[in-house]
């Protein structure tokens, strides 16, 4: 053709294979060659792109051969640009569609697994379900009719509860006799050889099973109390008990003396050390020694 035409960019065809000028084999690439799929616009055209491009300016110079420069590309944005804004509503909405069929599915499981339910499994589960219903209302009710006892009270419900968490201070810090149901332990140690580790174990299941109060020999048990041997003789907080002695509690008879009958526990131990030991429940007895800090 006598006449130059100027070419419309086309896209570059990806499969097709490049063909390289023998001339410019041996020069230097231009800084910024067109990617595939990258609009390219004439170059009378270009502007200067926007502070965020990364890529330099192609050359504009006109190639020796005559032939009219390829038209110069848009510069490739940084990380951000429109190929970034692409992949990350890609992989925006795989995530979304992932997490839609995650929910699907589990909603299905447990449907499921409603559905292979037996009639009477659902029936005791629907029990259980009203029973907890029911639970949860009474204390509900609970709680609310002691929030209208203390605006009720003012200052009086305060003062009662204060009164009754004093009370139970005492008896922890052995201030005051205790009177209530209980166990007494019988402990004749006469030719025997028992020792402080033997008093103090049990103490110890005592206040496991749920000993309010205790008294050793006369002597209050609090928690600050300890045990050691005086001569041969188990003493309490230096004080050194007789042979013949008692264990007093005051808790739940019962629950006690199982607790001093489990088989290797501090009636076997007792008797291991040669004493002789008797465990009475009682309905109501009275503890009256009061701790001594002497």
């Amino acid at each position: 053709m006598s006449k130059k035409q100027k070419k419309t960019p086309e896209a570059p065809d990806l499969d097709a294979p490049t063909e390289i000028d023998p001339a410019e084999a041996s020069s230097e690439p231009a800084k910024d060659a067109a990617l595939p799929g990258e609009k390219h616009v004439p170059e009378e055209g270009a502007e200067t792109s926007p502070s965020i491009a990364t890529s330099a300016e192609q050359s504009d110079a006109t190639p020796d051969d005559g032939h009219e420069a390829p038209a110069q590309p848009w510069r490739r944005y940084a990380f951000g640009g429109p190929r970034s804004l692409a992949g990350g509503l890609t992989a925006a909405v795989l995530a979304l569609g992932l997490g839609f069929a995650v929910m699907t599915q589990v909603q299905q499981n447990e449907k499921s697994g409603l559905d292979n339910l037996s009639q009477a499994d659902l029936v005791a589960l629907l029990g259980n379900v009203n029973d907890q219903s029911a639970r949860l209302e009474k204390e509900l009710d609970d709680l609310t009719t002691s929030k209208e006892q203390l605006a009720r009270g003012g200052d009086r419900a305060a003062v009662a509860d204060a009164q009754k968490r004093l009370d139970q201070l005492a008896i922890l810090n052995g201030t005051v006799q205790v009177k209530g149901p209980g166990i007494i332990i019988e402990v004749d140690s006469a030719g025997g050889d028992v020792t402080a580790a033997n008093i103090l174990d049990a103490v110890q299941e005592l206040r496991d099973a749920g000993a309010e109060s205790i008294d050793v020999g006369g002597n209050r048990i609090v928690a600050s109390s300890w045990f050691t041997d005086v001569d041969g003789r188990p003493s309490v907080e230096g004080r050194s008990l007789p042979e013949k002695f008692t264990i007093s509690a005051i808790g739940d008879p019962h629950t006690m003396s199982t607790a001093m009958a489990i088989p290797g526990g501090v009636t076997d131990t007792l008797t291991q050390a040669g004493a002789r030991v008797k465990v009475s429940e009682e309905t109501s007895m009275q503890i009256t020694s009061l701790h001594r800090r002497d």
